[in-house]
């Protein structure tokens, strides 16, 4: 009997064990909470830095000629090249055409929607802090506001959207005309994506994401 008392812990240690667990277990969510704000934070000023509507933004690609012959096969491979992004230079970028089975593959002097993969060689590389984009050419919306339009209307009715901003692009030197930047449905904006307001909201809007990036740029 005294030896089966003594295998048995105190009620006042079992409970010091479930608390001292319980402790542990809420340390640990809350320091994965508090990650997770900061990525949220993080991935929302980049992408009001990115998605600016309040300028056109600039971008140069160099794709070496070899590269730039393979980008016209249909393929989920990507190539390298080097990505200026409104003087930004990112080398060694991931970059291949974009589309599904209804949209042509052409050569880079045809304008060709293009997905910008920034991580996929070199890894860790980010447009700050965006990991990818998406470059349309304006085929099926030749007023290149189509789309752009359709995603503000989904924000303001409080549905998740990618963000849309415009670019003036040359690939090799030619001049390839504007292009709809789309931000891809990937990681970044799952993580991102429970803010509804856009750029274009109104400036006294504090939940905007434009113009809380320009009030901490301006500060």
């Amino acid at each position: 009997m005294m030896a089966t008392r003594e295998a048995r812990l105190p009620d006042s240690r079992l409970l010091a064990c479930a608390l001292v667990l319980t402790c542990a277990v809420a340390g640990l969510r809350g320091a994965s909470l508090q990650s997770t704000d900061k990525r949220q934070e993080r991935l929302q000023e980049a992408v009001a830095r990115v998605y600016d509507t309040s300028v056109l933004h600039r971008i140069d690609i160099v794709i070496a000629p070899d590269d730039a012959r393979t980008i016209l096969n249909r393929t989920s491979e990507r190539v390298r090249c080097t990505f200026t992004f409104d003087g930004v230079v990112l080398k060694d970028v991931g970059i291949r055409q974009a589309g599904g089975t209804f949209n042509r593959f052409v050569s880079i002097d045809q304008k060709p929607t293009l997905s910008v993969k920034f991580d996929d060689f070199v890894n860790g590389l980010e447009l700050h802090g965006l990991e990818k984009m998406v470059l349309k050419d304006g085929r099926q919306d030749s007023g290149f506001v189509g789309e752009h339009l359709t995603y503000e209307v989904y924000r303001r009715a409080g549905i998740a959207a990618p963000m849309t901003a415009h670019a003036h692009v040359t690939i090799n030197g030619t001049d390839s005309g504007i292009y709809v930047m789309r931000e891809p449905i990937n990681r970044d904006f799952l993580t991102w994506k429970p803010f509804p307001v856009t750029a274009m909201a109104s400036p006294s809007t504090s939940t905007t994401r434009t113009s809380t990036h320009t009030r901490k740029t301006a500060a």
